[in-house]
């Protein structure tokens, strides 16, 4: 039977929309090929759009993707303004949305435990390189890493704190504020 046919009879297309800021890099990656491994045990396909922060692609992504049939959206990094109108996961998405499921990272833990770990192997001058302004957690991800670091009595040095500036979002990122740094 036809694909196209059968989906209109039964109101079906088992396709999701994977809506993500930069497919290249390297955590976007590991995400995508988990997703895609749970959706292929379940059946369904999806579809990638790839819109860079850039809102008016995202729109058009959004909308494109909804004229071929998708039953929802997963959201990766992707500053979600409005709900969509199709049920929603949202990772690392802060906003709470109607229709939204958002998957949030714990950042207060995760500083602790990080911070910890580094003075447990006797560091006590550390680093901190704060992410890109348009990442979705880089600003959660330093109040956290100052609260920690209040609570665990480990002084934050302002010369030690650097902010990533370029839009790539591979390693070499870092490489121009750590030589700095350095």
């Amino acid at each position: 039977p036809n694909f196209f046919a059968r989906s209109l009879r039964n109101k079906k297309t088992s396709t999701i929309g994977v809506l993500i800021r930069d497919m290249g890099d390297a955590y976007g990656s590991m995400l995508i090929t988990g997703i895609e491994g749970v959706l292929r045990e379940e059946q369904y396909f999806y579809l990638l759009a790839n819109h860079h922060h850039q809102n008016e692609l995202l729109d058009r992504y959004i909308n494109l993707l909804l004229d071929r049939g998708v039953e929802g959206f997963i959201a990766i990094d992707t500053d979600l303004r409005q709900p969509l109108p199709a049920p929603t996961v949202a990772i690392f998405g802060h906003r709470a949305l109607v229709g939204v499921t958002n998957i949030v990272v714990d950042q207060q833990r995760a500083a602790e435990e990080g911070l910890k770990h580094l003075v447990a192997l006797g560091h006590k001058r550390i680093v901190f390189i704060r992410g890109q302004s348009f990442s979705s957690d880089a600003a959660e991800r330093w109040d956290c890493y100052l609260t920690a670091a209040r609570k665990l009595d480990i002084g934050v040095d302002p010369e030690l704190f650097v902010q990533l500036e370029s839009e790539d979002m591979s390693p070499q990122a870092g490489y121009p504020v750590m030589a700095r740094l350095l």
